[in-house]
């Protein structure tokens, strides 16, 4: 249609101009987990503050925030763990009346969120709560204040350490291996000598997660420590230390500890600490020993040391051996490399393997050498 027709038509069927679809109204949905971020119903809500941990927006940040006062003490608490999650300033200042809830429970939460964020305004009330009447509100506000580079914490958590409380102390000691304060982890021998078995093994964990040069060799005296499962965590602290002074203590360790899984964690150490004077030991235990543990550790450290002498013992796994050994063997075979040797005793095993992850294990292990070739 010309121009001056499509006016004339105009002027004379003015409902031309506003003909075609109408526009749809728009209707305003509300998000599904919004929706029951705001139910009546308070398990409904809790149970969505789990949903909110995996898919976390601007949006359902402000939905967290708005439920740290819900009437319900527990969605109080969920929504107190998944605000901290977000990190933000204004999730960290909407946590800090939580820290005097009545409930331990939203307590206990508030101080564990405050972590990712250690405000400077929570500093001073976290000090306070290593008093909180609750155990797990005390041990709570410890660990958050080693995020803390703070005099003022540090002094809270020494003093959490000497407490007569065992679940503090414990909590105290891991807090000052994590402690970004400098000094924090020159504090840490001291409670070697505690008289609670649980409070010398966090020292050990809490040593170990400082990472601080010649902390293995003020740890060593938990090598000899009266509680298996002390001893047992020292040996792998040590070695991940780099304590290489100690290796020939630990060494004996594998014959002369009582407890057979120390035994198998000071063979398993070997590697960890580069120690080939322990080669022909690990091979002896691997070819006579009855203990299944020990014999593994000793066939995964001979083939992280790269100890070719250690084939001999190694084809005789893969021939006779349980199924979980002669995966280890495979394994230790491919680590140690051919030498000559690895290649011809992987493909005489191949031939002879029924154990289908046996097969796989050693199939890959062929290819990874022909890929190095």
């Amino acid at each position: 249609m010309s121009e001056p027709l499509l006016i004339l038509a105009l002027l004379l069927c003015p409902g031309l101009a506003s003909a075609g679809p109408a526009p749809k109204e728009e209707k305003k949905q509300v998000d599904p987990l919004t929706e029951r971020l705001r139910s009546p119903d308070s398990k409904t809500r809790k149970a969505a503050l789990r949903s909110l941990d995996r898919m976390m927006s601007p949006a359902m940040e402000g939905e967290s925030i708005r439920l740290l006062s819900d009437e319900d003490p527990e969605v109080r608490a969920a929504a107190a763990s998944t605000a901290g999650m977000t990190r933000s300033s204004a999730a960290a200042t909407a946590l800090l009346p939580l820290l005097d809830d009545a409930d331990l429970g939203v307590r206990r939460n508030a101080a564990r969120a405050l972590a990712a964020s250690a405000p400077p305004a929570a500093l001073p009330r976290l000090c306070a709560m290593m008093r909180d009447p609750a155990s797990e509100v005390r041990a709570a506000a410890a660990g958050t204040l080693a995020a803390y580079d703070s005099a003022d914490a540090l002094e809270s958590l020494l003093a959490g350490a000497r407490t007569g409380d065992e679940a503090l102390r414990s909590a105290s000691v891991m807090a000052l291996g994590r402690s970004k304060h400098p000094g924090a982890a020159d504090a840490l021998p001291e409670f070697t000598v505690d008289r609670s078995s649980s409070v010398r093994l966090a020292v050990s964990l809490a040593m170990r997660s400082s990472g601080k040069a010649g902390m293995a060799d003020r740890l060593a005296p938990l090598l000899e420590d009266p509680d298996d499962k002390v001893r047992m965590e020292a040996v792998q602290s040590v070695a991940e230390l780099r304590g290489t002074g100690h290796s020939g203590r630990i060494m004996r360790m594998i014959t002369e500890d009582p407890s057979p899984p120390v035994r198998a964690k000071a063979a398993w150490a070997m590697h960890v600490l580069k120690h080939r004077e322990s080669i022909p030991l690990l091979i002896k235990l691997l070819d006579e020993s009855q203990d299944q543990r020990l014999r593994i550790a000793c066939i995964v450290s001979l083939g992280e040391i790269k100890a070719p002498e250690a084939f001999g013992s190694i084809r005789k796994v893969l021939k006779s051996d349980t199924e979980e050994m002669r995966l280890q063997a495979a394994w230790a075979a491919f680590r140690i490399g051919d030498h000559g040797q690895g290649r011809p005793i992987l493909q005489e095993a191949l031939k002879a393997e029924s154990a289908e992850s046996v097969r796989s294990n050693i199939s890959d292990a062929l290819a990874e050498m022909d890929r190095g070739r």
